[in-house]
């Protein structure tokens, strides 16, 4: 008796049960999502002294790029952004502010940018040294 369906049918059994359970995990969270505002996200930054309008810049960026709100906390990566989508993003916000080459900019000190707040203080940090309000 050949070992091949022996192997690959538990395999593919447990791969099955793992989406399936992902998607449960992706559907509760998204539930969840669905009820967070502008309003919580911002609230999220009052313990800390980022600029308001970052916060509502990094808000309607990240929205725009993932199609529901997000967390302080959350890790852009684990949102589902490409790289390279974040990236530009990240160019078109920054030449909105008057950096036209952020990669080679000043700022590039604060790359990698791994959370929603790491965006948020960038975006602050920016402003703040070039004076925007």
């Amino acid at each position: 008796m050949p070992l091949a369906p022996i192997i690959v049918v538990p395999f593919l059994l447990a791969c099955g049960v793992v989406m399936i359970l992902s998607r449960r995990k992706w559907y509760r969270s998204a539930q969840e999502r669905s009820k967070l505002t502008f309003s919580n996200f911002s609230s999220e930054f009052a313990d800390k002294n980022f600029n308001s309008k970052a916060v509502e810049m990094a808000f309607s960026d990240l929205f725009e790029l993932v199609g529901y709100a997000v967390r302080r906390t959350d890790k852009i990566k684990e949102l589902g952004v490409l790289s390279e989508d974040f990236d530009r993003v990240l160019e078109q916000r920054c030449r909105s502010l008057g950096v036209t080459d952020v990669w080679k900019s000043r700022f590039n000190l604060y790359f990698p940018l791994i959370t929603v707040e790491d965006y948020v203080k960038f975006l602050s940090e920016v402003m703040l040294e070039l004076h925007l309000r």
